[in-house]
Formats: C-alpha cells, sequence, structure tokens
C-alpha cells in the first residue's frame, strides 16, 4: 500500500483575499440563477441587499 504525504498549509483568515460574488454575477442571468440558487438553500446571509 503506498502512502500520500500532503502537506497542510495553514492561512490565517485575514490573509486571504476579499471574495465579491457581485464581480462574477454579469448577467441578468447569472443573476437570477445565484438568487434561485440562495433561495433554494434557504441561506439568508448569502442574500443581503444594500
Amino acid at each position: 500500500m503506498m502512502k500520500i504525504a500532503k502537506e497542510i498549509k495553514k492561512t490565517k483568515i485575514d490573509a486571504l483575499p476579499n471574495f465579491d460574488m457581485a464581480r462574477y454575477l454579469n448577467s441578468d442571468k447569472a443573476i437570477a440563477e445565484y438568487l434561485n440558487q440562495v433561495l433554494e438553500e434557504g441561506d439568508d446571509a448569502l442574500c443581503v441587499f444594500q
């Protein structure tokens, strides 16, 4: 049996780049699909209107 060694790097949250879903919602179709998915999953935190 072959063992596979993987190195796990820890990254601090502050070191991660900012992610803004709005950058990827570049059409009415993409926005509608995203909102439908959020509503299906019931995750209100993903559906914030400012």
